[in-house]
């Protein structure tokens, strides 16, 4: 080492080592459990430098088959979001609270809603499939999202609705009925 050199001992011995940058797009039970199991089991991955990035527009984690009950019961409806903190405060999964506009394969980049570009060695996407609109929540927080399903609990209870059609049997169309 030179003169003047700053380079603690730990840049010298990780430095050597590969880095895996791991994107993970979808923040939802699979996206949060494969960041969780990752950054917990990343010893096992053997001397690599490894980095999460779990992009999801929310700042929950939301239970969204319980949606429909979720309408009409609101303890049930705190239960099913829950905070992303304990996975994220921990410095090894970064969160960024955004939609991924376009992947690039060839180059290795998501492209973010504001056009920042994320580069990846290894890209996971657990988005998941969408839900029925009207039980779909609406936010991006947890009272913005418990809001939105308390006033769908409100046109469910209306006397506009004492006959309910369930087209489906989905997770939604089964937890309606």
């Amino acid at each position: 080492m030179g003169i003047g050199s700053s380079t603690s001992a730990h840049e010298q011995t990780t430095k050597n080592f590969p880095t895996y940058k791991i994107i993970i797009v979808g923040g939802g039970l699979a996206g949060t459990k494969i960041a969780e199991y990752i950054s917990q089991h990343d010893h096992q991955i053997g001397e690599a430098n490894i980095k999460i990035t779990l992009i999801e527009p929310k700042n929950c984690l939301l239970y969204k088959i319980g949606g429909a009950k979720a309408c009409l019961d609101e303890s049930h409806a705190v239960s099913c979001v829950s905070s992303l903190s304990p996975l994220t405060n921990t410095k090894k999964v970064k969160h960024i609270q955004s939609k991924v506009k376009f992947v690039d394969v060839n180059n290795k980049f998501v492209l973010l809603e504001n056009d920042d570009k994320c580069f990846f060695s290894i890209l996971i996407i657990t988005t998941g499939a969408n839900y029925s609109p009207w039980v779909q929540p609406r936010g991006s927080n947890k009272n913005q999202i418990l809001q939105h399903w308390r006033k769908c609990g409100e046109v469910l209870q209306s006397p506009c609705c004492k006959r309910i059609l369930v087209l489906g049997g989905g997770a939604t169309g089964i937890e309606v009925a």
